[in-house]
């Protein structure tokens, strides 16, 4: 999966421990589902969560 500059200088550890986890996380899935390369998105959904299943902890990193 092809990656800017920028996209490798997150997984690098650049922006942070808890920025390139997370972004592990996406290109793996990329590369799952044979995505090219990552697009820019507006919003999200994050599918099956709500407060009862992540409390406080998890509305936090949600925001």
């Amino acid at each position: 999966m092809y990656l800017t500059k920028e996209e490798e200088k997150i997984l690098d550890g650049d922006e942070g421990e808890v920025e390139e986890r997370l972004f592990r996380l996406l290109v793996r899935l990329g590369e799952i589902y044979g995505a090219d390369k990552m697009i820019p998105v507006g919003s999200v959904q994050v599918a099956g969560v709500s407060y009862k299943s992540i409390s406080d902890p998890g509305m936090e990193f949600l925001e």
